[in-house]
């Protein structure tokens, strides 16, 4: 099951106001789904980045087996630069969810985004052995790589990703980067 729903984009124009007192059921207990939604919602239309991050807290706190509160909640922080806070609820829920895949991912980039390619390696080494087609995953393991001083594995995964989606711009860039370093300045101008 994945961890996070997909959701059609919000409007912007819907009102939200009392919309906490709607996520309860009949006996008044608040519904760990409403809240992580209603966080969502929250944070997506008008960029309230605390009270979405309450509603979330809140949701995990109902219903610790709510994957998508604890993925979204994991987003946020990420967003937020608290990155230990993300890491932490990221870790939390593949103990629980050990192939999920947005989740690992998520956790990955974190890593890279870190500067810890050492530790971004075997989660996305996992998510390739379970969707060798995954092209962000594919794109962002080629970018590890680079820093990893691999530039052969690193070329392999872009053309990969170029394989499997031949308009990835990422991919064209992060390869054209690799030629110009490698001094292939004709390849490098074809794909940036």
């Amino acid at each position: 099951s994945s961890a996070a729903r997909s959701r059609r984009p919000a409007s912007g124009t819907e009102d939200l106001s009392g919309a906490e007192e709607r996520t309860t059921t009949g006996g008044g207990e608040p519904v760990a789904e409403g809240l992580e939604q209603l966080g969502f919602q929250v944070f997506r239309q008008r960029g309230a980045q605390e009270e979405a991050a309450r509603l979330l807290q809140r949701a995990t706190e109902l219903d610790d087996d709510y994957a998508p509160a604890f993925y979204e909640l994991g987003t946020l922080y990420q967003h937020l630069g608290q990155t230990e806070k993300a890491e932490n609820l990221y870790q939390q829920l593949l103990q629980r969810q050990p192939e999920a895949t947005q989740v690992r991912y998520a956790l990955a980039l974190l890593y890279y985004q870190q500067g810890k390619d050492r530790e971004a390696v075997p989660h996305l080494q996992r998510i390739l052995a379970n969707e060798p087609d995954h092209v962000d995953a594919l794109n962002l393991a080629g970018a590890v790589y680079m820093r990893l001083n691999n530039p052969a594995k690193a070329k392999e995964l872009y053309q990969r990703v170029l394989d499997l989606e031949p308009d990835h711009a990422p991919a064209h860039y992060n390869l054209g980067v690799l030629f110009r370093q490698e001094g292939d300045l004709s390849q490098a101008s074809e794909l940036l």
